[in-house]
């Protein structure tokens, strides 16, 4: 049963004379050699996917950088236009009324004026929030 143990240990028994010199493979310097090189490789295979994630991260911030400029000169290129339109129909109301070719009740163009104004003050929130989030938001991102 020593025997046997001593075996899967990698432990073997020489006899000289009446003492016995048992031998192990455990500090052989060929294994630590080995050992350090596949640490060394390990090692340097970590170092290369922490700069490839580095470097894919850095693509992403840089997407996100063009993206946001896009999107926001498309933002506010879409509010100024919506505005522009409200004050063409105020003016339009203006002389319509003067020169009797265009006539909206009070109450239809304050309406007009009122839900033009939330949904184009709402809808640029909305994106801008997205576009550029918190900057804690970002980093845990």
């Amino acid at each position: 049963m020593v025997q046997e143990i001593n075996k899967r240990l990698g432990v073997t028994e020489m006899g000289v004379g009446q003492a016995t010199v048992l031998e192990t493979n455990v500090g052989d310097p060929l294994d630590s050699d080995i050992s350090k090189t596949q640490d060394e490789i390990i090692q340097q295979e970590l170092g290369d996917l922490k700069f490839q994630l580095g470097k894919t991260k850095l693509k992403s911030y840089q997407q996100d950088i063009i993206e946001r400029k896009k999107y926001a000169n498309r933002i506010f290129l879409f509010v100024v236009c919506w505005s522009v339109v409200v004050v063409i129909i105020l003016l339009i109301q203006g002389f319509g009324v003067k020169f009797n070719f265009f006539n909206l009740s009070d109450k239809v163009l304050i309406s007009l004026i009122s839900a033009t104004t939330i949904n184009v003050l709402g809808v640029f929130v909305i994106v801008a929030k997205y576009l550029f989030p918190e900057s804690s938001k970002q980093t845990n991102a």
